[in-house]
């Protein structure tokens, strides 16, 4: 039996200017990190003092774009993850209009029937706990 799940992601991409900003936001973060400035700092990290789900994403991302595949997912494995949705919200700001809407109803209806989104941000959780919990020292010594 499986959950009932609503789309998440389709709703965001739906509104072109929320697809933009959330470009702009992503792509500025990566590439402020890739030239080594500081990006936005983790509030999760700075309030609770614990990496958040999300932490060494970044990193990552950065050494899946660089080939360095086996260190990427060792960093954080759900960095294909992230660098598939980050290409499908850039596609959702240049696709041109008739294109973008048959993308997006095949989005919707991808997350109607398999839930992905839901479930990718459940396993995200879960990837986190794990790692806090059994794996606690290799991953602050990687993000703290």
């Amino acid at each position: 039996m499986r959950f009932m799940t609503r789309p998440i992601l389709t709703p965001l991409l739906t509104d072109r200017r929320t697809a933009l900003a959330l470009v702009v936001a992503v792509g500025g973060h990566l590439l402020l990190s890739e030239l080594g400035l500081p990006g936005w700092p983790c509030p999760f990290r700075h309030v609770l003092n614990m990496p958040c789900p999300g932490c060494g994403l970044t990193r990552a991302v950065h050494l899946l774009l660089r080939g360095q595949w086996q260190q990427s997912i060792q960093t954080h494995a759900f960095a294909p993850v992230l660098l598939l949705a980050a290409v499908v919200l850039l596609l959702s700001v240049l696709l041109p209009g008739s294109i973008r809407q048959a993308a997006l109803r095949s989005l919707e209806s991808l997350e109607n029937r398999t839930g992905v989104a839901t479930y990718s941000l459940l396993a995200l959780v879960g990837y986190w706990l794990v790692r806090i919990l059994f794996f606690k020292t290799a991953l602050y010594s990687l993000v703290m």
